[in-house]
């Protein structure tokens, strides 16, 4: 099925696209659905690109189509640089990124004072250009315009959300019974939404405890970004390398779970025999001693650091580290990583976002890139940008 293709003539001051989608979102997580962008590189002003399962962003050098992807990357990591913020930008303004995400058991959550207005998670992120740091985080609630009932995930369950439940007259939702803070905020919410009460959008502050508070109730995750820059160095000490890794590893630890809290199991009994026993010589010595807190825990899961690779091949007298190869093998390599991703498994949940695939690439190896991107996007999602008409034509 062809792929929405966005056509980039230029984005400092105004965009002009022409959009083509026909690929909806399907199955995964969480996916982009729109993007704003302020103040950021290249652009000034970027309002509600719409993104779609496997997006192609096609435009002429300098044009700011990778800036949407570099984008992405500086809302997910949190990490911004100098040269990051639009070279024209007022003293007192900020570099501003809102993504509003399609969740995809939305209709199981719409009524928990989450999502905005188009039943979408909406999260803006603003970077203060002195600091070179995050500011603040908000979000977009379609809540009701009454001040008192608003931004109910940071109020009290057991005092504030109860007090509103008795001003409103509902039947009470015990915590005794088991009546989580969420069941509270579903109580009110759906009630003031079918009251006829006027309903907006509303902006809301939100700090990362209770960012962790919601991920937590709905047991939601945010996407993991897999980013490759057009001159990706591949190197084995860099975080880009680890954690294509990362992912790999974390899937063999879920397919092992009973294995690995067996052997978790056992040896934490022995640091703890351990820890005992060093408690009784130390108390022949210290009789005064009443015990010892030592810090030894034992979790394979977090046992992941950082992986090393060295391709040989029939030319080469050692294993050469991936670093040292040629740009066009570490690009094979990134499709190798993807095909290995896609094959497992390990794909739900995931951004692939990809500057000009084609560099260092054959045109049939451009091609077996694109068949494994199309597949990860049936269950991820996609975004290239290129300067190939066969990218984005294929």
């Amino acid at each position: 099925m062809p792929r929405p293709v966005f056509c980039f003539y230029r984005l400092t001051k105004h965009v002009d696209l022409d959009i083509n989608f026909h690929k909806a979102f399907v199955g995964g997580n969480m996916k982009i659905k729109k993007i704003s962008i302020k103040n950021f590189r290249g652009i000034k002003s970027l309002e509600d690109l719409e993104l779609s399962d496997f997006t192609t962003i096609v435009g002429k050098n300098d044009a700011g189509k990778s800036t949407i992807l570099y984008a992405i990357r500086a809302f997910i990591d949190e990490k911004v640089e100098e040269t990051d913020f639009y070279c024209n930008m007022l003293a007192d303004e900020d570099m501003e990124i809102k993504i509003s995400f399609q969740i995809f058991n939305s209709q199981m959550i719409k009524n928990y004072a989450l999502l905005d207005k188009e039943q979408l998670l909406t999260i803006k992120k603003y970077f203060d250009f002195n600091k070179k740091a995050l500011r603040k985080t908000t979000y977009f609630v379609y809540e009701t315009d009454c001040e008192k009932y608003q931004d109910l995930w940071k109020k009290d369950d057991t005092k504030e959300l109860d007090n509103i439940i008795n001003e409103l007259g509902l039947s009470p939702k015990p915590k005794s019974l088991k009546c989580k803070k969420i069941d509270r905020i579903a109580h009110i919410y759906d009630h003031l939404e079918k009251d006829d009460t006027n309903f907006m959008d509303y902006e809301h502050e939100i700090d990362k405890n209770l960012m962790k508070e919601i991920k937590a109730s709905f047991n939601m995750e945010p996407p993991i970004l897999f980013f490759v820059s057009a001159d990706q160095k591949l190197d084995v000490n860099g975080t880009e390398f680890s954690s294509y890794y990362k992912q790999l590893f974390n899937k063999i630890i879920n397919d092992n779970k009973e294995l690995i809290n067996e052997i978790n199991s056992k040896v934490n009994t022995q640091i703890d025999h351990f820890t005992n026993k060093l408690f009784e010589n130390l108390h022949n010595k210290i009789p005064q001693l009443e015990h010892i807190n030592p810090e030894m825990t034992f979790e394979i899961a977090k046992a992941y650091s950082k992986v090393s690779l060295e391709l040989q091949t029939e030319n080469d007298s050692k294993p050469i580290p991936i670093e040292n190869k040629g740009a066009g093998v570490r690009r094979l390599v990134i499709i190798a990583l993807l095909e290995t991703i896609r094959d497992i498994g390990v794909n739900e949940n995931t951004i692939y976002a990809i500057e000009e695939p084609e560099t260092y690439l054959h045109p049939s190896a451009q091609k077996d890139l694109l068949v494994v991107l199309n597949d990860l996007s049936e269950t991820s999602q996609v975004i290239v940008t290129t300067h190939s008409p066969f990218v984005a034509g294929e």
